[in-house]
C-alpha cells in the first residue's frame, strides 16, 4: 500500500472529507476535487491509482469524466470506481457503460470501498 494515491471526486465537502480521512487513516495518500474538469486537471498532474468518482456534480460529471480517462491511452488502465446516490439498475449499466471499473452506492459501507480498493491496488 506504500505510496498509493486515490484520487476523491464529488462536490459534495463532506462525502470527500469523510472519505479522504478514512484513506489518510489506511495510510493512502489522497487527492480530492470538487468535479470532473479539476479531476481532470490532477489526473493529468499526477500519478494516480485508483479515483473514487462521484456522478452528478456541476461542469462535467463522473459519467463524462470516466468516458475521457478510459478512451485516453495515458489514463485507460487507473480503475475507477463509482460511489454515487445514483442507485437504480439504468444508472449503474450507464456507469459501467462509461468504462468504471466497480459501481458503488451512497450512502456507503466504508469497509465495502476498502475491500474494493484493495481488488483494484
Amino acid at each position: 500500500m506504500k505510496d498509493v494515491v486515490i484520487l476523491v471526486v464529488d462536490d459534495s465537502s463532506v462525502v470527500v472529507e469523510a472519505v479522504r480521512e478514512a484513506l489518510l487513516g489506511d495510510g493512502y495518500i489522497v487527492y480530492t476535487a470538487g468535479d470532473g474538469l479539476e479531476a481532470l486537471d490532477i489526473v493529468k498532474r499526477q500519478k494516480i491509482n485508483l479515483i473514487l468518482l462521484d456522478i452528478d456534480m456541476p461542469r462535467m460529471n463522473g459519467y463524462q469524466l470516466c468516458k475521457i480517462l478510459k478512451k485516453d491511452p495515458n489514463y485507460k488502465n487507473i480503475p475507477i470506481v463509482m460511489l454515487t446516490a445514483k442507485s437504480t439498475e439504468t444508472d449503474r449499466v450507464w456507469g459501467l457503460k462509461a468504462g468504471s471499473d466497480e459501481y458503488l452506492t451512497k450512502p456507503f459501507n466504508y469497509s465495502k470501498v476498502k475491500e474494493v480498493i484493495k481488488r483494484f491496488i
